[in-house]
């Protein structure tokens, strides 16, 4: 304020130099509560704030994390942890509604809570949507590996207080579960060491076994000339009884997927996208009964020609089916129990 007048007018001069005459000014207060200069708050439209000055009538001024000025009466000051879970705090590490983990930076009065993601983006949320981090699960091991329910393999990073799981993948990556299975020393004749084959025609051994059915071997195969090798995971062909028709329908996909990788010379392994079968004493048995599946069926590959070279891949010589092909072969592999 420059100058008083005794009509109880005042002037001023605001934040960019310009100066005015009103009767209608509030004196600035030392602070609202929480709210004091230099304060850190949260705005009506989440945006971190910065507090500049405190009113006698409740409004505060501040400064937004984009430089930009406001007056507000809807600040919510910043505290040491959310009222709703006290181990919401500054620097513990989260997981959001949309799987997002991340580390908070502010908690704030009203329980907004502001974090960071992995990849810096920031997000403001109530506490009562997040869920902590905590050092231990009572059904899983960070030391072990586990799969998951869509046939891939993983092992827990973290665990979160609501029961969810970040895993790192085989083969890299990660991924949040709420339930996993654990390994067994066999399944449905699958044990550490069986030979398999794996849907693009892969060969290899097996080295883990899930309850649920899934199974993770060692490929090895040649890019580029040169011997790689890799462990990817994938479900028992015929696992689950109820599936097998459309265990048999992707099957056949994925077949289609090979040929078409091989013409347009594509790098086709994408690993774990197959089936699995013991290749020494179910292969064979296999490629006749999807041979006679896509016979029955010849749109489950809709082109000729792809479905001719699927057909060679499978040993078939034709597409057209023996005169009175009756209901598909029973699963080549005896179906194990799924997992509880």
């Amino acid at each position: 304020m420059s100058h008083a007048f005794e009509d109880g007018r005042a002037s001023y001069v605001d934040q960019y130099g310009n100066s005015h005459v009103s009767s209608q000014l509030e004196p600035s207060v030392p602070s609202l509560g929480n709210l004091a200069s230099g304060h850190h708050a949260v705005d009506e439209s989440n945006r971190l704030a910065t507090v500049t000055y405190t009113f006698r009538d409740g409004r505060a001024s501040y400064t937004d994390e984009y430089g930009n000025g406001h007056v507000s009466r809807a600040l919510s000051a910043e505290t040491g942890h959310a009222s709703a879970d006290a181990d919401v705090k500054r620097d513990a590490t989260i997981i959001d509604a949309s799987n997002r983990i991340g580390r908070v930076a502010y908690v704030f009065e009203d329980d907004r809570v502001r974090y960071a993601d992995a990849y810096g983006n920031n997000h403001v949320d109530g506490s009562k949507s997040l869920s902590v981090e905590v050092e231990t699960n009572p059904k899983y091991d960070k030391k072990l590996a586990y799969a998951t329910e869509g046939y891939s393999v993983g092992t827990p990073k973290r665990f979160f207080k609501d029961g969810r799981i970040e895993l790192v993948m085989l083969g890299g990556g990660g991924r949040v579960e709420t339930r996993l299975y654990s390994q067994v020393n066999e399944l449905s004749g699958y044990a550490a060491g069986t030979l398999v084959a794996e849907s693009t025609g892969l060969s290899g051994r097996v080295t883990m076994v899930f309850e649920n059915g899934t199974v993770a071997a060692e490929y090895k195969y040649s890019y580029e000339d040169k011997e790689l090798a890799a462990t990817i995971a994938a479900k028992i062909f015929g696992f689950d009884p109820a599936r097998i028709a459309q265990d048999e329908a992707t099957w056949i996909h994925l077949l289609e997927q090979r040929v078409l990788a091989e013409k347009n010379k594509w790098y086709r392994f994408n690993g774990p996208r197959g089936l699995l079968t013991a290749v020494e004493s179910g292969l064979p048995a296999l490629k006749a009964q999807l041979a006679a599946r896509l016979a029955r069926e010849p749109r489950l590959v809709r082109s000729d020609e792809n479905r001719s070279a699927v057909l060679a891949i499978l040993g078939a010589a034709t597409p057209t089916p023996a005169p009175g092909a009756g209901e598909p072969t029973k699963p080549v592999t005896k179906p194990g129990r799924r997992g509880d």
